[in-house]
């Protein structure tokens, strides 16, 4: 079994007086070493180093990676003072280190990623808790932008690294530091999550990197919106960062346990043998033991069922002598049964209405046409099956299925909703009423459907996956991704919960996971164009362009008129640098969606980095009369006047942005330069006239 070691590095002290000002907070490191090293948490061997020489450091470093095995979990941790010199390069700064001497006093982050490139691990793990400074004195000009792009310095296999912040919080003046440092939040929360067991996002009774990240991310951004970690790397499986050693069961599933009821019970015995499958062994043990003391309920109906479950569980735990109850059948699987509830025959009515079987035959020939796509045939159908029976809320649903793939969403809505007037407790039809609503943008109507259906059919998986997939689009991800798992547990075999799970972890910067669902979906389902383009945006997002092209290339030639991985492709072709590429796909995404503000700004940012300045303002002016509170836009479009000479009409953008947004800390230092620039201009006109 592998090690796992970590290797801590404080840096809070430095002989630069420049640098004397930078804030970071010694005992975040302490804590940290604290919660790596308890053998009940995460049981590292830890080695801190603080406020040590360059040299020192560098040694430890590298006899860090060269002693490390094939299996062992290497994490080295880094807080104190990230410096980029003039030609953009990242050092990090030592107790020795010099601002003015950073090749020959710090520590180059090309000499961290190749010391982690030659280690043996198949895991390493960084991570950076840096306040970053552009590092460059007045008068000069930096070649690069003011964030840092750490990960991006860091890559390789087998690698992740961890960053609390790109942004730049520190300038020079000179020779002397100024500007505000971010309080050091990062480490607080990654403290926390360890130590109180919260970033264990999913319950499982492990804390793994990506939950960590996750977890951190929300508070940090929550606290300090100017921060935003990130989060790249490139390993297979998960990475287990420690134990929840405060687990315990969910306060729903105690207090069914405790519920007079023999049906919630029964529904605990569910939950708990679904635990029992996700968990680690501290979650197992409290499983077996949960279910043993149900094996002495006071029903029988419990008691056998409970004794059943632990002898799947544990076929070799003996349990009372009581035969349990005969199985019940077990229904097929979802994905074996028709989509949709088949229609009656005339024998299975118990409605006996003249001309009943000719509306089954249209019902019949309706529903063909609708699998088959003709939505316009099946209404006519399914109509003339209502014309004949009025009271048919089977027909009204179906044909209400038929408006929803139409896109005709209230008409959708007026059919389920006379099929449930008819019929109020049928489930499938507030299913689908649920569908319309998510698809019309009314996601609280949507969820409050779904909801309903699943408490009169709790085994509606694709109802489940539904209402996760509302969550996902309201943005309330753990919801999303709780329904979604439970879906997929009902059903794993359902490639749409996958795909929208793997969305839903996308959105929340959970990209490996991501990345792991919608490959899982497109294993399933390689013709699904929606994931194809969802798990190119994971890769766009996490900077591995090519391979974002490649993903939104597929989805368009499975569904040329997609116009959301058009305009994603788009941008992946920007931040790749083909400037023409991206236009082109831009374009084409609002011909077809001439109403899409981001693909507007996408568009006019492609237009502004190759220098077509003009082209630039009319697209962002564009996307801020759709989107008037477009703080971005507002902001690209001030960079592109700075950039033109426009300096008067870049202030004006620029100023507006940050009133909408104070947090664009790029934003800010573009209005600087251009309130610097406007400065310059009339002395530069004077000492023409006195020369």
């Amino acid at each position: 079994m592998g090690r796992r070691l970590a290797l801590l590095i404080a840096t809070f002290d430095y002989q630069d007086s420049a640098l004397r000002q930078l804030t970071a907070p010694a005992h975040d490191a302490e804590a940290l070493a604290a919660v790596l090293k308890d053998p009940n948490i995460a049981g590292f061997e830890v080695t801190p180093l603080i406020n040590q020489s360059h040299s020192v450091v560098g040694k430890a470093i590298g006899d860090f990676y060269r002693n490390a095995r094939r299996d062992d979990l290497t994490l080295l941790y880094f807080t104190g003072h990230g410096l980029k010199d003039d030609d953009g390069c990242l050092y990090l700064a030592m107790a020795d280190s010099y601002r003015a001497n950073l090749l020959f006093t710090a520590l180059a982050a090309e000499q961290i990623s190749q010391a982690m490139k030659g280690c043996n691990s198949r895991r390493k793990v960084l991570i950076l808790d840096c306040c970053y400074s552009g590092a460059f004195p007045a008068g000069r000009i930096s070649k690069s932008d003011t964030a840092v792009h750490t990960a991006e310095r860091f890559r390789g296999r087998g690698h992740i690294v961890l960053t609390a912040s790109d942004a730049t919080q520190y300038s020079f003046e000179g020779n002397q530091l100024h500007g505000a440092a971010v309080q050091s939040v990062f480490t607080r929360y990654l403290v926390d999550g360890l130590r109180e067991g919260s970033a264990d996002l999913d319950g499982d009774g492990d804390i793994t990197l990506d939950e960590l990240y996750s977890y951190v991310y929300e508070r940090v951004v929550d606290e300090m919106p100017q921060q935003r970690p990130k989060l790249q790397g490139d390993v297979e499986g998960r990475i287990v960062i420690a134990r929840n050693v405060n687990w315990a069961l969910p306060p729903y599933l105690s207090n069914d346990l405790a519920s007079p009821n023999v049906d919630d019970r029964l529904t605990a015995l569910d939950e708990l043998a679904r635990l029992h499958r996700k968990g680690n062994d501290v979650v197992r043990n409290s499983v077996i033991e949960q279910i043993q003391r149900l094996t002495d309920d006071d029903s029988k109906r419990v008691s056998s069922a409970a004794a059943a479950r632990l002898r799947s569980l544990l076929p070799l735990v003996q349990t009372s002598s009581e035969a349990p109850l005969p199985p019940t059948p077990a229904a097929a699987p979802e994905h074996q049964q028709p989509p949709h509830p088949a229609f009656p025959t005339p024998q299975e009515t118990d409605r006996p209405v003249t001309g009943l079987d000719d509306a089954v035959a249209f019902c019949q020939r309706g529903q063909a046409h609708r699998e088959a796509n003709r939505f316009d045939e099946a209404i006519t159908d399914f109509t003339a099956a209502l014309d004949l029976n009025p009271a048919y809320a089977q027909a009204l649903a179906h044909r209400g299925v038929a408006h929803l793939q139409a896109g005709r969403f209230d008409e959708a809505i007026t059919d389920f909703t006379a099929a449930l007037d008819l019929k109020p407790e049928y489930a499938w039809a507030l299913a689908q009423r649920g569908q319309a609503h998510r698809q019309a943008g009314r996601f609280d109507e949507a969820i409050t459907d779904l909801t309903a259906a699943l408490d009169l059919n709790p085994a509606l998986s694709t109802a489940l996956a539904q209402r996760g997939a509302a969550y996902r689009q309201a943005r309330r991800f753990r919801e999303a991704i709780t329904d979604l798992t439970a879906a997929l547990d009902l059903n794993p075999a359902l490639s749409t919960a996958l795909a929208q799970r793997g969305a839903a972890y996308r959105q929340a910067h959970r990209f490996r996971e991501a990345i792991t669902d919608l490959t899982a979906a497109l294993d399933l389902n390689p013709q699904d164009a929606w994931a194809l383009a969802q798990r190119g945006a994971v890769h766009c997002q996490a900077g591995r362009f090519d391979e974002a092209i490649t993903d939104l290339t597929a989805a368009l030639d499975l569904n040329p008129q997609n116009a959301w991985a058009l305009a994603m492709r788009g941008a992946a072709h920007r931040e790749a640098g083909h400037y023409d590429e991206a236009v082109t796909d831009l374009t084409a995404a609002l011909d077809l969606n001439p109403q899409a503000a981001w693909a507007l700004a996408q568009r006019g940012q492609a237009h502004r980095q190759a220098g077509r300045f003009d082209e630039a303002i009319t697209d962002l002016t564009a996307a801020l009369d759709l989107n008037p509170e477009y703080a971005q836009a507002l902001a690209l479009r001030g960079v592109a006047h700075r950039q033109a000479g426009r300096l008067d009409e870049a202030i004006t953008d620029l100023t507006a942005a940050l009133t909408l947004n104070p947090t664009l800390d790029w934003a800010h230092a573009e209005w600087k330069a251009a309130k610097n620039a406007a400065a310059e201009k009339p002395a530069r006109r004077w000492a023409w006239w006195t020369d």
